[in-house]
């Protein structure tokens, strides 16, 4: 599996969301049986903030690339609960307390 695009707002950036997120497609992609997730990483100014988010996510660098092995368990702080509606793929999140919970419509 690969990992094409992951964009997400900075207002939302080292909030977990981030990983909240991966982590809904790292479950979604063991569900399917994927064994290894490639993503790629490009380096710029607007995008240095979260330059170390596949290391810190478990990501192993080979070449221009990142992989993530789906035999490793991946974890996130229990702050975030996903709400799914397939209906649209706009993505909003709000915060209630210390729990985020994430609309996907």
């Amino acid at each position: 599996m690969v990992i094409d695009t992951f964009l997400l707002s900075c207002r939302i950036m080292g909030r977990e969301v981030e990983k909240g997120m991966l982590g809904y497609i790292v479950n979604k992609a063991k569900e399917s049986g994927v064994e290894q997730i490639k993503a790629q990483f490009i380096p710029s100014q607007k995008n240095k903030p979260i330059e170390d988010f596949l290391p810190n996510c478990g990501f192993q660098k080979d070449g221009d690339y990142w992989f993530y092995s789906l035999k490793t368990q991946f974890t996130i702080q229990n702050i975030l609960r996903f709400v799914l509606n397939n209906v649209k793929e706009t993505i909003q999140s709000c915060s209630k307390g210390n729990e985020r919970t994430i609309f996907c419509y």
